[in-house]
Order: C-alpha cells, then sequence, then structure tokens
C-alpha cells in the first residue's frame, strides 16, 4: 500500500502537536505582553492626568499629544526590545556553544532506544535577532496607541481638576 511519509509515524504526529502547542503559547506570551504595556500605559496616563490637561490647556493639539505618548511607547518599545535582543542572543550563542542537557529527563531509557542526544544544542541567527527586534518594537508602538488615544481624548478643564 502506497502510505504518506509523514502520516502514520506517532513520533511526527507528536512533533506536529509540540510545534502547534509552542507556537499557541508564543502567541499567549506576546498577547499577555501587550496587555501588560497597555496597563502600564494607562498608569501613567493617570498619574500624568494634571500634566497633559496643563499640556492641552496650553495649546497642544490631541493629535500632539497622541504622537507624544506614541512615541513615548515606541522608545520604551526600542529600549526594551533592544535589551531583550542583547540577552535573548546571548544566552541563544552560549547554549548553542555548551547545550541544554536533558539527560536527567532521558534516565531508565536505553540510549539506542532513542534516536536524539540528549543534550540539545540551539540554533543562533542573526535574523531570528533583527526579527525579535522589530516584532517587539512594532507590536509595543501598537499596543500605546490605545493608551495614547485615551491621554488624546482629555478634556483640558476636567484633566485639571484631578489630583
Amino acid at each position: 500500500t502506497l502510505q504518506i511519509w509523514n502520516k502514520g509515524y506517532d513520533l511526527i504526529e507528536l512533533f506536529d502537536f509540540a510545534v502547534k502547542m509552542y507556537n499557541s503559547i508564543y502567541i499567549f506570551i506576546i498577547i499577555l505582553s501587550c496587555f501588560v504595556l497597555v496597563n502600564t500605559l494607562i498608569m501613567i496616563i493617570n498619574e500624568r492626568t494634571r500634566e497633559i490637561g496643563m499640556m492641552s490647556a496650553l495649546g497642544l493639539k490631541s493629535r500632539e499629544i497622541l504622537y507624544l505618548f506614541t512615541m513615548e511607547g515606541a522608545i520604551i518599545g526600542i529600549l526594551g526590545s533592544a535589551l531583550g535582543t542583547v540577552l535573548g542572543g546571548i544566552l541563544t550563542r552560549v547554549f548553542s556553544v555548551v547545550g541544554i542537557d536533558y539527560s536527567a529527563a532521558f534516565e531508565g531509557i536505553e540510549s539506542t532506544d532513542f534516536l536524539m542526544s540528549p543534550i540539545y544544542y540551539t540554533v543562533f541567527s542573526l535574523e531570528n535577532l533583527v526579527f525579535c527586534f522589530v516584532l517587539g518594537v512594532v507590536i509595543t508602538t501598537i499596543a500605546c496607541v490605545i493608551p495614547a488615544r485615551k491621554a488624546a481624548k482629555l478634556e483640558p478643564t476636567e484633566a485639571l481638576r484631578q489630583i
């Protein structure tokens, strides 16, 4: 009988499932970080309500306030992404040379029964680092638009009354 090479093998299906799970976790972490960022910027805006009201009363337009807070978020994104990219790159490079030892997880299993090494070596890639940096900056900047719009919509008189 003719059989498709990637169907019917439990190990291949297990790896496909693992990839889907890792992607789901990755997307969840991105969404969670967006919520944390939006919450942080909303808190910053709430703390700076009088300052925003003063800027608005002095003639700053809503779109300029929107731009100001979006740029503040973009700067946070650039700094955070740069730090994360550098630290992630260093860790990835170290583990690409040293490896991560999973031999404790394989205790009781004969080495001939398994076709993989108990030491996992990461793959260091400049393309991945650039992608992570750009993704971090773009997502952070997009997530900052929500609180920036909130700041831009504040009425100067109401903002100046708040403590």
